[in-house]
């Protein structure tokens, strides 16, 4: 479960998507909560904290649709 969002990061051309946030989970570890392109959805830190991967995900794919990626 995300307990921080560490940050957002800009990512270079050519990368899959072009924004990620960076959270700490449950566990203590640091890592990629979410990938997007920000002309198709917008992630602020109230979608992230409480959440578990499976969930932000679900968020992910109900805004942009299941074809996104």
């Amino acid at each position: 479960m995300v307990v921080e969002v560490v940050g957002f990061e800009d990512l270079p051309f050519g990368a899959f998507g072009s924004r990620r946030a960076i959270a700490r989970w449950s566990d203590g570890s640091v890592s990629e909560a979410i990938r997007w392109r920000p002309d198709e959805l917008l992630i602020c830190e109230g979608d992230l904290i409480g959440k578990t991967r499976a969930q932000i995900h679900s968020v992910h794919v109900g805004r942009v649709g299941p074809t996104a990626g």
